[in-house]
């Protein structure tokens, strides 16, 4: 069993190397500037949580449920990272600026999340793991980063 934190590197990686090639409402100032601070507060305190949570969870992938989780993680970050494309190399076509679109990159977390939720068995610590744990928290996450991209969007289009 290894720890989960390994599963967000990927996604790490990929935010640091292509954050910066998103187009202008996506600069942290703009993004921010009109989000209601209970909103970020509740985004940024969910996303710790989550992470600091995949520091405490082991995973398995020699079980069945270990071995739907990897395929869901798998197509879930190939999906997240397909989302960000869009948005880098063709910033002003109509699915960058709809709200599916420029959302996308806020909305398919959730696979991945639920693919690294699937495989994990157990904690790093006594205490008995369930899915439901993880899930509860990567559920407030997406809806916070849902509504924060949204309100982002709606401030941006005026």
């Amino acid at each position: 069993m290894a720890n989960a934190f390994i599963l967000v590197i990927p996604i790490l990686v990929w935010n640091g190397l292509f954050y910066s090639k998103l187009p202008e409402p996506f600069n942290t100032e703009t993004f921010d500037a009109v989000v209601p601070r209970l909103i970020l507060w509740g985004e940024n305190t969910s996303r710790i949580i989550l992470f600091a949570l995949t520091l405490c969870i082991r995973f398995n992938l020699t079980t069945a449920m270990g071995k739907q989780g990897i395929m869901v993680y798998l197509l879930g970050i190939i999906i997240y990272f397909l989302s960000w494309l869009p948005l880098i190399y063709a910033p002003y076509s109509a699915w960058s600026n709809s709200s599916i679109g420029f959302c996308a990159p806020a909305y398919t977390p959730v696979l991945w999340l639920i693919g690294i939720a699937l495989m994990a068995e157990s904690y790093c610590f006594s205490f008995t793991y369930r899915r439901w744990h993880f899930v509860v928290w990567v559920m407030l996450f997406t809806l916070f980063h849902i509504a924060h991209t949204l309100i982002a969007l709606r401030t941006i289009k005026g």
